[in-house]
């Protein structure tokens, strides 16, 4: 005789195991998708940025006092030469107000492709890292650059414009990709 649980529309999680294969291989595509959609969930939703030891290039870092008199951060990020991955490290970042970090390759001093982006709030960060969707390479140039955000806190390179300084200019911070050697020479 079957051995029902106390609600017939619901079927304990060992009582389906215990059912036929096409049943068992269901519940199990079932939880491994549950399990596959919480961890998307989760990197989605809680993005960080990347960074590797080497050479250390700081963008600018300046407070400005405003005419009200109080005291407003202007953008600063220290970013040390990275080696090739999919992250890359940031070892310091000022954001003066809520916004992106953008990792864009280097089209001789200007921003091109967006390698990957950040959301990060207004302060001072230490070791922030910026997952990319294309690996650095070797022997490159690239340039982190802090964008607003229009309000929806989704980066949209159209939509989230570049930060520049008080003169209107770009305000970018060039970092290089070096392959590290194994001995740490």
């Amino acid at each position: 005789m079957h051995n029902m649980s106390p609600n017939p529309n619901k079927i304990p999680l060992v009582d389906l195991l215990r059912q036929s294969p096409h049943k068992k291989k269901t519940a199990l595509i079932l939880i491994i998708g549950v399990l596959l959609g919480i961890t998307v969930g989760y990197f989605i939703f809680n993005q960080k940025v990347a960074w590797a030891p080497g050479q250390k290039i700081t963008g600018q870092n300046n407070s400005k006092q405003n005419e009200q008199g109080s005291v407003s951060l202007s953008q600063e990020i220290s970013i040390d030469t990275q080696i090739p991955g999919e992250v890359v490290l940031i070892k310091k970042i000022t954001m003066p107000e809520s916004g992106w970090l953008a990792i864009h390759d280097d089209l001789d001093g200007k921003p091109g492709k967006v390698l990957g982006a950040a959301y990060l709030k207004a302060g001072t960060h230490q070791r922030q890292e910026v997952l990319l969707l294309r690996a650095l390479t070797e022997d490159k140039n690239y340039l982190a650059v802090i964008h607003k955000d229009d309000g929806d806190r989704y980066f949209d390179y159209l939509l989230d414009a570049p930060l520049t300084n008080p003169n209107g200019q770009l305000e970018v911070t060039p970092f290089s990709v070096v392959v590290s050697s194994p001995r740490g020479e």
